[in-house]
């Protein structure tokens, strides 16, 4: 995305990448309290939420990437 001029985000393709790394964001949100109580209880860590949204995320970014 930063190898592109500002004109190209104005596309479908950027906006739905961009929607879709904001839900990964929220799934590691969602994710945070059941990480944090898994700590508080000396479990192991708790992380499934975590390692979903970095999937999530990280397929939205490398769509916008591949077109460069």
């Amino acid at each position: 995305m930063w190898c592109m001029k500002a004109s190209a985000y104005d596309d479908a393709f950027f906006r739905v990448a961009t929607k879709v790394q904001m839900i990964g964001v929220l799934v590691i949100t969602l994710g945070l309290p059941q990480l944090f109580h898994s700590i508080d209880e000396g479990r192991h860590l708790d992380n499934g939420l975590h390692v979903a949204a970095q999937a999530i995320g990280g397929e939205a970014h490398l769509g916008p990437t591949g077109r460069c």
